[in-house]
């Protein structure tokens, strides 16, 4: 059993499924490890390899590899101003490899890091934010 495997096993019949927000694994860059939950958050705002809890809060990580949860979530890309905004979802699984976001076994969206923003496959532009919500019972307490 690898080193993944064996954080995995540990970490995952504690992840409580009933509390306010969301457990993210993030997996970095380092394959050997370590792998670790983050959370629980309310939404998770993704910028290049930087999650942070909240737009300008600390940084939660940092070069990351890989965030997943399979806890339901809405997808917003935000802009400047917000009618610029758009959200997509509910998606009963989310996650990030390497820039490339995938809801529900499907390409949504990739990081273009030559002009720092979100590119959406499904509404044909970029956005500077990226931010990953709960939704469902658990949101809405």
């Amino acid at each position: 059993m690898g080193m993944q495997e064996a954080w995995a096993r540990l970490y995952a019949p504690r992840t409580p499924r009933d509390v306010r927000g969301l457990w993210f694994v993030v997996t970095f860059v380092n394959r050997a490890g370590p792998q670790r939950l983050i959370g629980p958050h309310a939404s998770l705002w993704l910028a290049a390899r930087t999650l942070r809890g909240e737009r300008f809060g600390p940084t939660l990580a940092e070069g990351y590899y890989r965030v997943e949860t399979d806890s339901p979530v809405m997808v917003h890309f935000a802009g400047q101003e917000q009618s610029l905004s758009r959200s997509f979802g509910p998606f009963t699984h989310f996650s990030v490899i390497d820039r490339l976001v995938h809801a529900d076994g499907k390409a949504l969206a990739m990081y273009n890091p030559k002009i720092d923003q979100w590119l959406c496959y499904d509404a044909g532009r970029h956005w500077p934010a990226l931010v990953v919500s709960s939704f469902g019972p658990a949101a809405q307490s």
